[in-house]
């Protein structure tokens, strides 16, 4: 038994104390709760039980025994027995739900990217097939090799074994793409195997001497001894400083700003600071080398990339650039939810279907039709029908194309409404430009696609209507850049997206970030560490995320080498893209804070590399 007055045990004011409160809540659900079995995510709240402030000696006895029993939860079979009997479950319906893929593959003679490979892995099994290789071609060359999956690396040790010359191009340091099955400790077998003639490269020929001596520096730091020193060749001159710190101290910066002002909000300021620099960057005319022209010229927007991990600050550092007058050319989604196309859809929507009410609405409702919605409304009520120039074109657009071909009809249909003048008046009309041509591609595309194809997706036909479905369907969201290289743009990338690309400057953000492992996780294992035969003796690791904060600790420390040996290369990555000058925002407040010192950081302070203090 217990009081149920508790809440006035609390030194007698609960309510001044809210942790406690949740407390005495948390224990009176757990005692009146019927079936405490298998409510893993109450006992794991009823570990962190506080005593403090009680004075019912009833209520510390049965709080202490709860908190005794509920700190057991890491060892208690329950939360394991379901995490196997969940991940059994999801690895079940994955067999029955590829099984039927297949199959439906099998019946309509399609095959995709995997089959590629999985069917050559198979068909080198036949040693014939295998002497063949060897006796038709004098070389294989195989680039980006980090990148290598467990069945790549299965096909190439059968040419391998085969006799066939093979040439590996890769670097440990760059391989980042873990998350679409990339396994370099496949790479770094062969490496550490000596199967082979090793030649690393010693030269780089993309970044000035001056910029190379933080870069060697900076991989020093982060690779020690399995980094080798790059000596540069390139020849071209720079009149920029090879590296420069936008410093944001702890005198005026801090994460979220202060209340009273006296401190800016690094998360939601260093875009303007950052844009602010980048204008003044261009304004200065400073000159870059072109590769191109083999010549000095001024510096354009599109010399000038920032990189970022994410794509949420991709789109705050665009957004602030925008506000400040400069062009940015970044490859953001919401291609489908744009307002031309949007547009086109439900004009597309009422030629299709002139009993598409909802269609005819929202066109009225547009910059097109610019009817209020109420008129609208009270005009189809007493008319029984839409009456409005902009439907008359649709309609007759539908009378005089019924025996074009559907691009025929988009494109009709595009002209006879003036779409074109329409996005040339759009603020962002470039961009509302480039998602109209890829409307009328994908339009282009739908009637190229076999029947089959279609039918895979559960659609049949090949008109209007099957073509909206379609465009529904399609996964591609992705906005086109207005232009392939736009020179009035600044370049914004993920750091993933720059790998092999390179520009005269560049603006690394997000050496705040600390990203670590994260749970659930999935993973590849291997009962052999030779990696000699990966398919054989691979199996898949999973890291389910438990609501015991012990056990998950334990998961998180065995990731965390794995996660921080990406976020290194990734930082490498991003950190050599720059051709003359590498701008790095730097928050040195967090330097103040051992809490808040990263490990991004930690990696940075390790190149033993002088930051000048040029503060902001």
């Amino acid at each position: 038994s217990y009081p149920h007055n508790m809440k006035n045990e609390f030194g007698g004011n609960a309510t001044a104390d809210r942790s406690l409160t949740a407390d005495y809540k948390a224990l009176r659900r757990a005692l009146d709760i019927t079936n405490i079995e298998n409510d893993w995510e109450l006992w794991a709240s009823l570990q962190s039980l506080r005593l403090t402030k009680v004075t019912d000696e009833n209520y510390i006895s049965l709080a202490e025994d709860v908190i005794d029993a509920a700190r057991k939860l890491s060892v208690h079979p329950g939360p394991l027995g379901e995490a196997l009997e969940h991940i059994s479950t999801i690895l079940q319906i994955s067999i029955d739900t590829l099984d039927n893929y297949n199959e439906e593959k099998r019946k309509n003679a399609l095959i995709d990217f995997s089959d590629m490979v999985h069917i050559a892995n198979t068909i080198m099994n036949e040693d014939a097939y295998l002497t063949e290789m060897a006796g038709t071609y004098d070389c294989l060359v195989i680039d980006e090799f980090q990148d290598t999956n467990p069945i790549q690396f299965a096909l190439l040790w059968k040419f391998r074994e085969a006799g066939l010359p093979t040439l590996i191009v890769g670097d440990l340091k760059q391989s980042i793409m873990g998350f679409q099955g990339a396994d370099p400790s496949l790479f770094a077998s062969l490496i550490d195997s000596e199967k082979g003639t090793i030649s690393e490269l010693e030269y780089n020929w993309r970044s000035t001497p001056a910029l190379m001596e933080f870069i060697n520096a900076m991989g020093k730091g982060l690779y020690g001894d399995r980094y080798t020193n790059l000596t540069p060749k390139s020849k071209y001159p720079s009149s920029l400083t090879p590296l420069h710190i936008i410093q944001f101290n702890q005198d005026n910066w801090s994460a979220n700003g202060s209340r009273n002002g006296s401190k800016k909000s690094f998360v939601r300021d260093q875009y303007h600071i950052t844009s602010q620099h980048i204008q003044t960057l261009i304004n200065s005319k400073s000159t870059i080398w072109d590769r191109y022209a083999k010549k000095e010229r001024p510096i354009e927007p599109s010399d000038i990339a920032i990189l970022a991990p994410s794509h949420t600050m991709l789109g705050r550092a665009a957004s602030s650039l925008r506000k400040h007058g400069l062009e940015a050319q970044i490859k953001q989604d919401g291609w489908f939810e744009s307002r031309i196309v949007q547009i086109a859809f439900q004009a597309l929507s009422y030629l299709a279907n002139p009993l598409d009410k909802h269609a005819a609405l929202y066109m009225l409702v547009t910059e097109l039709g610019d009817l209020p919605l109420q008129e609208a409304l009270t005009a189809y009520l007493a008319d029984k029908g839409f009456t409005h120039p902009l439907i008359d074109i649709i309609d007759l657009v539908r009378q005089e194309t019924y025996t074009l071909t559907l691009s025929g009809q988009l494109i009709y249909l595009v002209e006879s409404l003036d779409l074109w003048s329409y996005v040339m008046k759009h603020e962002n009309s470039s961009q509302e430009r480039a998602n109209l041509l890829k409307l009328i591609d994908l339009c282009s595309e739908f009637e190229s696609l076999q029947y089959e194809s279609l039918n895979a997706l559960g659609i049949y036909g090949r008109n209007m209507n099957s073509f909206l479905a379609w465009l529904s369907l399609n996964e591609d969201d992705a906005q086109p850049a207005p232009k392939s290289i736009n020179n009035e743009a600044v370049q914004l990338l993920t750091w993933h997206a720059s790998k092999g690309l390179e520009w005269p400057v560049v603006i690394v953000m997000g050496l705040d970030n600390d990203k670590g492992p994260s749970l659930p996780d999935i993973a590849i294992g291997y009962t052999d560490e030779s990696r000699e035969d990966p398919l054989s003796n691979a199996y898949v690791k999973f890291f389910p995320e438990f609501q015991d904060d012990l056990t998950n600790e334990k998961f998180l420390k065995t990731l965390k080498d794995s996660a921080h040996s990406t976020l290194t290369n990734l930082l490498y990555v991003a950190m050599t893209r720059a051709r003359e000058q590498l701008i790095l925002p730097w928050p040195s407040f967090k330097e103040e804070k051992v809490g808040e010192f990263t490990f991004m950081h930690k990696l940075l302070h390790q190149c033993h590399f002088t930051i000048e203090n040029n503060a902001v």
